[in-house]
């Protein structure tokens, strides 16, 4: 619970590069997730190169996104018998979340970003194969930052109901949605990533 409690997005990070050591155990923490019918598919590309992180940056992604960074990239194989349900994203979204509280134990700062390039611009920089999906990217570092208490948007009460869909709280805005995917359409242009800099969290 310490972990959970204590684990914040966190975006802004000192100018120090972590040692091996900590990315193994950061990633290992991750292949320890539950993962559908425990095939564990699951690949990570560990991103120190600023030739890599530039080409990220030119193709649109979160703007807190420097050089001189660690990030991990996680990957989840599309080889799944429950296309449905999408169940290798959901194992992939399971080792992130155990990436993020390992390195809150660790004492290191982390945010699981989504914010990214199209999935054909991240193939093509990365040489990820088709049948490999691409989960989410988690970056890592040291920082001062103290986020505080963190205050939740809704009651136990607004979200939670027994045996049957009730409604509770707020309709979700469906045009968050529409907003994003033209966002991503167009955010190589350096006067459209000004407009998104603007609405992006900053810590």
């Amino acid at each position: 619970m310490k972990e959970i409690n204590e684990r914040r997005s966190i975006r802004e990070y000192k100018d120090i590069r972590l040692n091996d050591e900590i990315i193994k155990k950061i990633i290992v923490s991750g292949m320890m997730a539950p993962t559908a019918c425990n095939m564990q598919n699951y690949k990570f590309i560990v991103i120190n190169d600023n030739n890599k992180i530039k080409q990220l940056i030119e193709n649109g992604t979160a703007s807190f996104i420097k050089e001189n960074m660690d990030m991990i990239l996680v990957l989840y194989s599309k080889k799944t018998n429950n296309v449905e349900y999408k169940d290798n994203i959901q194992s992939g979204a399971a080792v992130i979340e155990n990436m993020i509280l390992e390195a809150t134990n660790l004492e290191i700062s982390s945010c699981w970003v989504c914010n990214l390039p199209r999935k054909k611009i991240m193939r093509k920089i990365f040489s990820i194969p088709k049948y490999y999906d691409i989960i989410g990217l988690v970056t890592l570092g040291y920082s001062d930052k103290l986020p505080g208490n963190k205050k939740l948007k809704y009651s136990f009460e607004e979200v939670v109901s027994y045996n049957e869909y009730k409604e509770t709280s707020k309709n979700i805005d469906r045009t968050i949605p529409i907003i994003y995917s033209l966002y991503k359409c167009f955010s190589k242009y350096k006067f459209i990533k000004k407009i998104g800099k603007r609405f992006e969290k900053k810590f």
